[in-house]
């Protein structure tokens, strides 16, 4: 296994400094994530395993933490995320080595939401997991693998775990290791999952190939726990030495987009809307919209009106969120 390079390992602990000085301001990140872990505190993660563990201000993947076993932790998300809920997963993945049989090799889930504390993709009876039964429990996942060929290609991609049935994403392939991704997985349609892979913590320039989208079916919910790990189906060959940190996860608690327009706190005028769109709640707002596909088109902080003036005519999804709530409505532009 490769040790740390030092400029990297500085350049993090710079970034990191920067982010807990940050943190400590009032309302900083807690007004935008519902659940936001720093993994300074072990007790909250529950064990499965060993090798996967939160330790030095890190849920780590040590030894290898090689597949073929049970070896992750998962916490709860303190709430249940229905099939229309939307939500967006942040975390920063170090990645130092990976297996080599003698290709690299590596399958590990860097992040999952799942409809309880069952391993993501099987229904293991034991930790070794004995027989390797299919899974399924609902899941929406970010995995780090290989393929099965041996061909070594390293590369992201979206998981999903519908009861038995398991849909995957294309791959965002990028095998460099000693270094920092920041990645988000988001659901911003009952329909959709997207995965962007970053190289800066701003999150503003995407690597090669990012994102990806898959279309799920919406059925896919009741996802209650944030689980970390190695995939424990897979060839114990298949190893990964790195790091997860700085977890943020937001969402929107509702069942639909109607529902969430007939209760929210918000109501937002004209609509349809040709150029100005007003926002009238308890205070200004942090604002995003979304075409159908969930592709972001513009966001806006701390308002109380959006200028879709140059938006194209059409059906949108207006995310809205403010310190007490996050809230979508369907917004028609003329």
């Amino acid at each position: 296994m490769k040790r740390y390079a030092l400029s990297n390992k500085l350049q993090h602990t710079c970034r990191a400094g920067l982010i807990a000085g940050l943190l400590m301001l009032p309302g900083f990140l807690e007004a935008q994530c519902q659940l936001i872990d720093d993994y300074s505190d072990p007790g909250r993660w529950t064990q499965v395993g060993t090798l996967m563990e939160v330790t030095a201000g890190s849920a780590v993947f040590l030894e290898g933490c090689p597949d073929g076993e049970q070896r992750r932790i998962h916490a709860p998300i303190g709430a249940t995320l229905f099939s229309e809920s939307t939500f967006t997963a942040d975390i920063d993945f170090e990645v130092i080595d990976i297996g080599d049989i003698p290709v690299p090799s590596v399958g590990h889930i860097l992040i999952a939401l799942t409809a309880g504390t069952q391993d993501p993709l099987s229904d293991c009876p034991d930790i070794p997991c004995t027989g390797n039964p299919p899974g399924t429990q609902d899941g929406i996942m970010v995995m780090y693998a290989t393929p099965d060929t041996g061909v070594g290609e390293v590369h992201f991609k979206i998981v999903v775990k519908n009861g038995k049935d398991e849909l995957v994403s294309d791959a965002i392939f990028n095998g460099v290791l000693d270094t920092w991704f920041y990645l988000r997985l988001e659901r911003p349609l009952a329909t959709q999952v997207r995965l962007s892979i970053y190289s800066d913590p701003a999150r503003t320039k995407e690597i090669d190939g990012s994102p990806v989208v898959l279309d799920i079916p919406e059925s896919v919910g009741g996802l209650t726990h944030v689980q970390h790990g190695n995939v424990a189906r897979w060839n114990p060959e298949r190893q990964l030495l790195g790091k997860v940190d700085n977890l943020c996860l937001e969402y929107a608690m509702t069942s639909s987009v109607d529902d969430r327009q007939a209760a929210s706190g918000f109501n937002i005028y004209p609509n349809p809307v040709s150029s100005l769109l007003y926002i009238d709640g308890a205070g200004p707002v942090d604002v995003v919209l979304y075409d159908l596909q969930g592709a972001p088109l513009m966001r806006s902080y701390d308002v109380h009106s959006v200028d879709l003036s140059r938006i194209a005519a059409g059906t949108y999804l207006l995310k809205l969120r403010s310190p007490a709530e996050v809230v979508v409505k369907r917004v028609l532009k003329l």
